[in-house]
């Protein structure tokens, strides 16, 4: 029987694999052409919900989903942050500020940026959220980390991941095709387990080797910018993600070139390389897929 990331979604169990406690909060997971008009039948009517999104998903996707909601949330607020928006501790400060006690649910439309801060927000305040991606470009949607720069360093920091995804193949298709690129690497978390008895789960592994599988199969697909393909590529990354949070860290999807990565952003930042112009440009993806190479590749 072919396993699927969606046989988990909402549960907790005890894995036969590992014997380890694991869970998935996230509850629903759609990726559809005309699934956002179910936003309203997922926040209740006397709910305060808050939308976040940079400019450019503002353009694509937010007056639709903001205007959904009105209909049923009157009290629907909305936040768009800028361009040229960099997941650090000053943006996420900036979020925090806005949500305030009364709002019950936040919703990040976006990619990995947005999603990261609203992430993070939303765990800080205690406050359930949703993710509307407007691009395939990172694992990280259903992940239990977000990426944030903290005093200029990069890193990880834990997070509840979202109780739910919507996406819409077309508004996902029309993101750059820089940004529909995904790199894994899981070498690293079967070494870490056997040299330094690293937690190891063979189940998220599975669905992440779906992943991997998948974007190899069909890497000419993906650089047509096909709605179909582009669709079943995010379905891979939200796989990647829910086999991150079943393991309770990143460590199946992420290691040593993502480190790198991170190396290289700080770098950039130092230099005074503009972060819009370096997420436009499908940075993070280029410089984790080099980093991987240089991981492969050892002394």
């Amino acid at each position: 029987m072919k396993v699927t990331a969606t046989d988990y979604l909402g549960r907790r169990w005890r894995c036969a694999a590992c014997g380890q406690a694991r869970s998935v909060p996230t509850r629903w997971v759609e990726v559809a052409e005309g699934v956002l008009a179910h936003l309203p039948d997922t926040i209740p009517a006397d709910a305060t919900p808050l939308v976040v999104a940079d400019e450019i998903a503002w353009e694509v996707a937010v007056r639709t989903v903001a205007h959904l909601l009105q209909s049923a949330c009157p009290s629907v607020r909305t936040v768009v942050l800028p361009i040229a928006l960099h997941a650090t501790d000053k943006t996420a400060e900036f979020l925090m500020e806005r949500l305030s006690t009364d709002i019950t649910t936040a919703l990040a439309v976006g990619s990995g940026a947005v999603n990261d801060v609203v992430k993070w927000g939303a765990t800080q305040r205690a406050v359930p959220y949703i993710t509307v991606p407007t691009a395939a470009s990172v694992n990280g949607y259903t992940s239990p980390i977000a990426a944030l720069t903290v005093d200029g360093v990069k890193g990880t920091l834990p997070c509840h991941p979202p109780i739910g995804v919507l996406a819409e193949p077309r508004t996902v298709a029309s993101a750059p095709l820089a940004m529909t690129a995904a790199g894994y690497a899981d070498l690293d978390w079967q070494v870490a387990h056997r040299l330094w008895d690293e937690p190891y789960c063979p189940l998220p592994r599975r669905l992440i080797a779906f992943a991997d599988a998948w974007s190899l199969d069909h890497l000419r697909k993906l650089a047509a910018s096909g709605q179909k393909a582009v669709a079943e590529l995010l379905l891979a990354l939200i796989a990647a993600g829910i086999g991150m949070t079943i393991a309770g860290s990143s460590a199946p999807s992420s290691g040593g070139e993502h480190l790198i990565s991170h190396w290289l952003d700080i770098q950039a930042d130092r230099r005074g390389r503009s972060p819009a112009l370096r997420w436009a440009a499908g940075w993070r993806r280029n410089a984790c897929g080099v980093g991987a190479l240089r991981t492969l590749a050892g002394d």
